[in-house]
């Protein structure tokens, strides 16, 4: 059996990347379809409003609102932590989820855990379920910053 000092051990592991996968591509899905609806009858899509100010207003809402949520998962790509393992006493491997399907490993001073933030990740919208998605902002040497989530597996750490 290890020891806790034996090396390398699992701090932290998340096992989302399927649904992070499967959300990329119903985004990427309602990011085509938005296109093809604007774009496959561009004049259509302006006679349908009285004057070309409210077709340019409609046009960029439609852009935006259907792409917010392809743009987040691009910002997640690389970003949103699926495993961190300690490989010896000063290095931690951070293994995060990618957009693409190749997940990016990288080492880390294991310093790096000593200064976390805490997100509550709560939303309260009338009319609408309440949030609760909490996670833990890590911020790397580059100034990158990584998502851990809360509702993931912890093993061999303790909160301070």
């Amino acid at each position: 059996m290890k020891k806790k000092t034996d090396f390398p051990f699992l701090i932290y592991q998340n096992k989302r990347k399927s649904t992070l996968n499967f959300v990329s591509m119903i985004c990427l899905g309602l990011s085509f379809f938005v296109f093809y609806m604007i774009f496959h009858d561009l004049e259509g899509f302006f006679m349908e409003y009285s004057e070309i100010v409210y077709g340019y207003l409609a046009l960029s809402f439609f852009l935006i609102a259907g792409n917010i949520m392809l743009l987040t998962m691009v910002w997640l790509s690389g970003r949103y932590v699926l495993m961190i393992k300690q490989i010896n006493q000063n290095e931690l491997l951070i293994s995060t989820w990618s957009i693409i399907g190749f997940h990016k490993s990288f080492v880390q001073d294991v310093q790096l855990l000593k200064d976390v933030a805490f997100i509550s990740g709560d939303a309260h919208f009338s009319g609408v379920p309440k949030v609760n998605a909490p996670w833990i902002k890590l911020i790397t040497s580059k100034n990158k910053t990584l998502v851990v989530d809360i509702q993931g597996e912890f093993a061999n750490w303790r909160f301070k």
